[in-house]
């Protein structure tokens, strides 16, 4: 078991993905199907962002601007919902770029508090 800062690391994952291409993570963790899509959009933007979008049981979550090839990440673990036992649940995403290929480091974290 990994925790960071009172977050269990429930999944964890590094993916290679060429820029534009949409990525599918499924899993269950404990009986909880789900999905995720990520796709990085190096050209759509004037600045790094990032915009997750829920439909159903899966989170689309679009990174735009993301093209640093000293790497891009979250500030901090961002707050994606609520387990169904009342803890928190939240994603954590580094990524680094060379030419149209990004390597992406993907946690899902469990509990917590979140800024």
């Amino acid at each position: 078991m990994i925790v960071i800062d009172n977050k269990e690391v429930v999944f964890s994952t590094t993916i290679i993905v060429a820029d534009d291409v949409e990525v599918e993570i499924s899993n269950v963790l404990a009986n909880w199907p789900y999905q995720f899509r990520l796709v990085f959009k190096p050209n759509d933007g004037i600045s790094p962002n990032y915009i997750f979008t829920p439909t159903g049981n899966v989170l689309k979550m679009e990174f735009k601007c993301w093209n640093n090839s000293l790497g891009s990440s979250l500030i901090n673990p961002v707050k994606i919902g609520t387990y169904h036992d009342g803890r928190n649940l939240g994603v954590m995403v580094f990524q680094h770029k060379a030419g149209n290929m990004n390597r992406v480091d993907f946690q899902i974290l469990l509990g917590g508090i979140y800024a």
